[in-house]
């Protein structure tokens, strides 16, 4: 097991860049190793995967979500540790933000972040579930951020914003 890790650790370089803009990218170079398309695959995944769920129907990127005004947004983030190591001191905050058009008004319940202590196991995975309630018609963000310790370094990064358009 940890020969296998410190082999493939000796030969390969991820850096992935997380941006706000539609495009999320990385780079990986190897050296000596050959793979199968099925393992480069999970090369090219991020350090945690996560699937955003509103209302219990999986949002894609980019896609606009429509609501009502008083009608209950259920927002569950399912996120899974994709690295062959457990990572330590998981952080995931959620977040609704109107678009600045005067008043302003949001319900919730729960927690709007989320802390895992300890580890999370290579290929474990958590939920988060959150409730808004907007109260005002207009546009809205998802803002989701996400923070974790690897390897005694702090990663931290945000997931493209999800667009709700909020109708009377």
């Amino acid at each position: 097991g940890n020969q296998i890790v410190q082999y493939i650790q000796d030969r390969v370089d991820i850096q992935w860049a997380f941006t706000e803009g539609a495009i999320r990218g990385g780079d990986v170079s190897v050296a000596g190793v050959y793979w199968s398309s099925c393992m480069l695959e999970m090369v090219r995944r991020p350090p945690l995967a996560t699937t955003v769920f509103i209302n219990a129907k999986e949002y894609k990127e980019g896609e606009d979500v429509e609501a009502r005004v008083g009608e209950r947004l259920q927002v569950r983030l399912s996120v899974q540790n994709c690295l062959l190591e457990p990572v330590e001191d998981c952080r995931l905050l959620v977040k609704l933000d109107q678009e600045s058009s005067g008043v302003s008004s949001v319900g919730y319940t729960g927690s709007p972040g989320l802390f895992i202590p300890g580890n999370l196991g290579a290929g474990s995975q958590v939920d988060h579930l959150h409730t808004f309630l907007p109260l005002s018609p207009g546009q809205y963000s998802i803002l989701v951020s996400i923070s974790l310790r690897f390897r005694c370094k702090i990663y931290s990064w945000r997931l493209p914003n999800l667009n709700l358009d909020i109708l009377l």
